[in-house]
């Protein structure tokens, strides 16, 4: 060995005297003599060779004896300690299989919740992070390292509790960055930060309208400063027409609504009737926030316009009518529906229009009862039990009454009359129990009357919840609750006072 390593060193010595010598040689004269260097001569080659034999024989043939020899020695004495660190080691580290199994259990589950928010689009380094630990885990838990394999998944799911906390804040940002490059005019950011927000949550609206308004803004943004250059030029009509055509695609396209602006208050006096037309059209195709834009541009050339004004108030009033007339559309519906709740809403807000509407106020009263009604009857079966007191069976009675005298009832009520018929039938057909005492017990059914002493009594009770009090001198009182159902016989109750004074 130690030849070897002298032939090493003395060939880096050789090989750094012929790199300062070859720096004096030519080109070619470099290359010819590493064509030499290249080429072995048959005698070192066999020398080599022989060489290598020799030590090859020494390795597999005498190192091993000699490695087996004291390694038997070596064995025979600590054999012993091993066997016991390794028993335990081993219990150790499989005592940590059950939290290996259920962390990794835990992981895959939080893995799967947030692919679907997306995390491989706007996390890729930490996802990627996470897979490796995941995977350096799953080769630990391969080998039965167990202890290893819990503390890989424990980090990984620590990394995906830190990303699922930065969801909602990833999302805003998103939705912020995509509003500003669409400000900025940056159609390629606008669209990759909106749909990192797509990815996150699918269903986002304003995500779907951002890159709604991304994909069209090249369009956009020459149509607008095809409008500006038309102002430029004071092209007012045709400079409209291009903002107007932005807007069309993008209606918050804030240049687009300052140029439109801008070339209507812009705009002279001839404009003016044409304006008016364009507008009063608007208005009676019900699109009133147009007409109101058209509206107001003929008050911006003539601010003091008595027909601009009259404009807006007429486009005020066929608003409220138009409003009006679907609310209560949208509200008669809901009646019919059986949709109280809406109807009544429609009609509130009607009236928060016009409050003077002697229609939609008797309408509104009306749904109003309607949803008392519905709700005492709601009530009353809700409180079937108590119905054994006279005084609540009659409301219920009253309440039935009530309803069972509307004419054109819908499913809904049909159904809640018949129900409340049955629970008041149920409630007022008495049942037939048993009291049981000792015949030294006074007995009293609250809101039934004394009993007075008896040892066996048949009574006839409506279903419910009663409440019984024995009283016996020298004892204490005794109190019973019980309830009469109205489908059970041979129910029996025992009233006696049994502890001493």
């Amino acid at each position: 060995m130690k030849e070897i390593m002298s032939e090493e060193s003395e060939s880096i010595q050789s090989n750094d005297n012929n790199a300062e010598k070859s720096e004096k040689k030519t080109i070619y004269q470099q290359r010819l003599d590493r064509r030499q260097e290249q080429t072995v001569r048959p005698i070192i080659a066999y020398a080599l060779l022989g060489s290598t034999a020799l030590i090859l024989i020494l390795v597999v043939f005498l190192l091993p004896r000699m490695v087996n020899e004291d390694q038997a020695l070596t064995t025979n004495q600590n054999s012993n300690e091993t066997i016991e660190e390794q028993i335990q080691l081993d219990e150790a580290v499989l005592a940590q299989k059950p939290i290996a199994q259920a962390l990794l259990s835990e992981l895959l589950a939080k893995i799967d919740e947030l692919k679907l928010s997306g995390v491989q689009i706007w996390a890729q380094s930490e996802w990627k992070t996470i897979n490796t630990i995941q995977q350096q885990g799953d080769t630990a838990y391969i080998n039965r390292s167990y202890d290893i394999a819990a503390e890989s998944y424990r980090t990984a799911m620590q990394l995906l509790i830190d990303l699922e906390v930065t969801v909602p804040s990833i999302l805003q940002q998103s939705l912020n960055q995509g509003q500003e490059a669409i400000l900025q005019e940056n159609k390629p950011l606008a669209i990759s930060n909106y749909e990192t927000a797509l990815a996150i949550d699918g269903a986002n609206q304003l995500a779907k309208a951002g890159l709604d308004r991304a994909l069209k803004l090249d369009k956009v943004i020459a149509l607008s400063n095809q409008g500006k250059r038309l102002a430029e030029e004071r092209e007012w009509v045709e400079s409209i027409e291009a903002f107007q055509a932005a807007l069309a695609i993008d209606s918050n396209w804030k240049p687009a609504l300052e140029g439109l602006t801008s070339s209507i208050v812009s705009n002279d006096e001839e404009q003016f009737q044409l304006s008016l037309s364009e507008g009063y059209a608007l208005m009676k195709e019900q699109k009133f926030e147009e007409a109101e834009v058209f509206f107001r541009k003929s008050l911006s050339i003539v601010p003091d316009s008595k027909e601009g004004q009259q404009a807006i108030e007429e486009l005020e009033i066929q608003r409220r009518m138009v409003l009006t007339k679907s609310l209560k559309y949208k509200a008669l519906i809901a009646e019919v529906n059986e949709e109280w709740d809406n109807a009544e809403s429609y009609y509130e807000t009607i009236l928060s229009l016009d409050p003077n509407i002697q229609e939609v106020k008797d309408s509104l009263f009306r749904v109003r009862q309607r949803i008392k009604l519905i709700n005492q009857m709601i009530s009353f079966v809700a409180k079937a039990e108590q119905l054994n007191d006279d005084k609540l069976f009659s409301q219920a009675q009253a309440t039935l009454n009530q309803a069972e005298a509307i004419l054109n009832k819908g499913p809904e009520l049909i159904e809640q009359v018949s129900q409340m018929q049955q629970v008041l039938k149920v409630a007022s057909t008495p049942v037939q129990v048993t009291l049981i005492s000792d015949q030294k017990t006074n007995v009293v059914i609250y809101k039934k009357g004394d009993f007075g002493l008896f040892e066996r009594q048949s009574v006839l009770l409506k279903p419910g919840i009663y409440t019984a009090k024995g009283m016996r001198m020298g004892y204490r009182d005794t109190t019973l609750r019980f309830k009469v159902n109205p489908n059970q016989s041979d129910q029996s109750f025992t009233v006696i006072c049994r502890e001493k004074i």
